[in-house]
């Protein structure tokens, strides 16, 4: 997004500057520009006291990337003299120093289509030196900066941003007041095409923005002050405060929806964008009753949830990185190379569990009762299979997590914590990380210890599997379509297997399930086809929890998808095979054996890494697991049937809902499992936000495995 044309002006910039104030030609190329920002990009990551260490003869803080890149006067005269304006035709525009930056930017932006949905807020870049538009907001995550008006799709992709400079601020006056003209502002300067919804906070929302936005032919959806709404005859606020959560008021004025909601705190929205008002079911927690409750949400209000963070999740996107430890965690190699030979096992195991259709009818009969999302994913392979299977190949990727149990004496055992058949994440970062490792090893004179970390690519593994899928598929003009998240924030974990399918000449293509809703289709073969391309494999990093699917159309794709002749990875049944229940049934004497007839060697290898697990059906033995948990409540987890971390259950938390559900079929929806006691390992953590500092990790270990049959 950093335009040649900008880089072009800051040569020519540059080298203007050092004529006018030094008298001599600074003769800066593109080529040293380039090299210029990369040692400033670097010095944010590897920082030291003064910037001129770097060159230092020094061990400790010399840099050879940097010192062979470029000589320091070189650097030094480059970092004197760099501008993109000429300082001879000085403006009365506070940012008249690096407009040009701003202007390059806002017209890049414009290469992506306009979004649906746009969010527009304030951001905040980071300044604490001196300057007359440096503001200071409280309680923002950076209050101290340059405020920017900014315009961005809901999935956090930026179209347009002004800095705020008071009456200088470049955006056109329409006598609505500042907050109305920014939106009106920001359409206009971005070029807005008509029929796009802005959602914004109550900072820029009046009535009649509304109204204004109905003439240009903009949705618009935003929180409201009460100071906004003089003539608007809502309950008196105290009286509505004593209203039981969920209590709405919907009043309409012209083409515009006014709602007042009921959560913890009032909500107050209007909107041009609702021909009638509908509401939406939400769960909300119950601090006296320590559980979920249901309560209406009127939909306007879950849309405007829904869209609004558009200007954060870009923020998100430029500054986040994954977290990750400065030093490798020790695994014995006796239970690293167990880890590796018995994950043929379990993929053989998921493969055929998946094609067992009775098996995943009895496994999973009590869950589907009281779980409604796991009763959503097996009504539709019911239909696939009902249907008949358009596809035959399978492709799956899978990972399976371990820890190493230190409970008794003796050598730690290695026992599964779960194993991921749909979405497994980390191939791609995890490929870098030996890399690290190694070098902060031998930065820390740990060379021995640096050359026992294994290569690991397994982001090249997984994309070897899904080539060849692609491959038997038998299109050449066919695409591996990544289905992912409307918000998201791995993205670069995905681009490594997309960058080695691009290396195998493979073309990708990123969409959501709203995507594949409003542009896909079958054709009389049953070939799947988006936006007007084949698709020969769909790759699943998204639809693996409730929230995935915000609505009937989400699922309607996902039926869509898996009745097509495209190759799913995952397909439903080997979804199905990775629930927390199929993994507890599988520890139940006899079942593995059923799987692996007359191999009693394989079964033995599969079983020595199971921790116990525990059914919490309806019955006696279901009551006795509940009966061993509440007595011993610190040596259990309990699981529900989700994947993505974080909601497992503890201790206290253990103790409270088993004593909610004890007696209802809601307990059905969980499993219990014995709680696994790794080592304590210490190590240093690199997270954002967070100062570099010793702590106390437990440690995984992921094993990637891939098929195709």
């Amino acid at each position: 997004m950093y335009p040649p044309t900008l880089r072009e002006i800051t040569v020519e910039m540059s080298n203007l500057y050092s004529t006018q104030t030094k008298g001599k030609q600074l003769n800066l190329s593109m080529d040293e520009l380039l090299t210029f920002y990369g040692i400033v990009i670097a010095s944010g990551y590897s920082s030291v006291p003064r910037r001129h260490m770097y060159w230092s003869v020094d061990n400790d803080v010399h840099n050879e990337s940097i010192s062979g890149a470029m000589r320091r006067n070189r650097f030094d005269d480059i970092m004197a003299s760099v501008h993109v304006v000429d300082n001879t035709k000085i403006t009365d525009d506070p940012f008249f120093k690096v407009r040009p930056i701003f202007s390059e930017l806002n017209h890049s932006y414009k290469i992506m289509p306009f979004h649906e949905w746009l969010s527009v807020d304030e951001s905040m870049i980071p300044y604490y030196g001196q300057h007359g538009c440096k503001q200071f907001i409280k309680g923002k995550p950076i209050r101290f900066g340059y405020k920017v008006w900014s315009l961005a799709s809901s999935s956090g992709y930026m179209y347009h941003m002004e800095p705020y400079c008071g009456s200088h601020t470049l955006l056109p006056e329409t006598g609505l007041g500042q907050g109305p003209s920014v939106i009106i502002g920001l359409a206009e300067q971005a070029q807005v095409p008509q029929g796009c919804k802005f959602v914004h906070d109550n900072l820029f929302a009046t009535l009649s923005l509304m109204d204004e936005m109905t003439k240009r032919g903009y949705g618009s959806s935003g929180t409201m002050r009460q100071n906004r709404l003089f003539d608007v005859p809502f309950t008196p606020r105290n009286a509505f405060m004593k209203l039981p959560r969920g209590t709405s008021e919907v009043l309409c004025q012209g083409e515009k929806l006014l709602v007042r909601w009921k959560d913890n705190n009032i909500v107050t929205v209007a909107t041009n964008m609702e021909e009638k008002y509908t509401e939406t079911s939400v769960k909300r927690w119950n601090r006296h009753r320590r559980a979920f409750d249901n309560v209406q949400q009127p939909k306007c209000i879950s849309r405007y949830n829904e869209h609004m963070g558009g200007v954060d999740l870009h923020d998100l996107q430029v500054v986040t990185y994954a977290p990750i430890t400065l030093f490798p965690s020790p695994v014995p190699k006796s239970a690293f190379y167990q880890a590796l030979a018995v994950q043929v096992h379990y993929n053989t195991l998921v493969d055929k569990i998946s094609q067992d259709a009775d098996f995943l009818q009895a496994a999973l009969a009590s869950t589907i009762t009281v779980d409604n999302f796991t009763a959503r994913l097996f009504k539709i392979h019911q239909q696939v299979l009902e249907e008949g299977k358009a596809q035959s190949i399978v492709l799956g990727l899978n990972r399976s997590d371990y820890m190493l149990d230190q409970k008794n004496e003796g050598c730690p055992t290695l026992k599964q914590i779960e194993i991921n058949t749909f979405a497994a994440g980390l191939a791609g970062l995890t490929s870098h990380t030996p890399h690290v490792h190694r070098h902060i090893l031998k930065v820390a004179g740990c060379v021995e210890e640096s050359q026992r970390i294994l290569d690991n690519n397994s982001a090249a593994g997984l994309a070897e599997a899904i080539a060849k899928a692609w491959e038997l598929y038998g299109s050449k003009r066919a695409i591996v379509m990544f289905l992912v998240e409307e918000n998201q924030i791995n993205i670069f974990d995905q681009r490594c297997i997309e960058n080695e399918l691009w290396k195998r000449n493979i073309s990708t293509k990123r969409k959501r399930f709203r995507d594949v809703s409003k542009t896909g289709s079958l054709d009389p073969d049953r070939k799947l086809f988006v936006d007007g391309q084949e698709v020969a494999v769909v790759y699943f990093r998204n639809g693996y929890m409730p929230q995935n699917y915000q609505s009937e159309q989400d699922w309607q794709a996902r039926l869509l998808m898996e009745r097509s002749l495209a190759v799913k990875c995952p397909d439903i049944g080997t979804h199905l095979a990775g629930t927390k229940k199929v993994q507890q049934v599988l520890s139940q004497p006899g079942v593995l054996e059923k799987f692996f007839p007359e191999q009693p060697q394989v079964v033995e290898q599969i079983r020595s890494t199971f921790a116990g697990l525990y059914t919490l059906d309806m019955g006696p033995e279901g009551d006795k697991t509940i009966e061993m948990a509440l007595r011993t409540p610190g040596l259990f987890v309990l699981k529900p049937q989700r994947e993505g971390g974080g909601n497992n259950l503890y201790g206290a938390e253990l103790q409270q809902v088993l004593q909610e559900v004890k007696g209802s079929e809601e307990r059905m929806a969980y499993i219990l499992m014995d709680k696994i006691h790794p080592t304590p390992v210490q190590n240093i953590l690199l997270r954002r936000d967070a100062p570099l500092k010793i702590s106390t990790c437990l440690c995984e270990l992921g094993v990637f495995g891939t098929y195709v049959r």
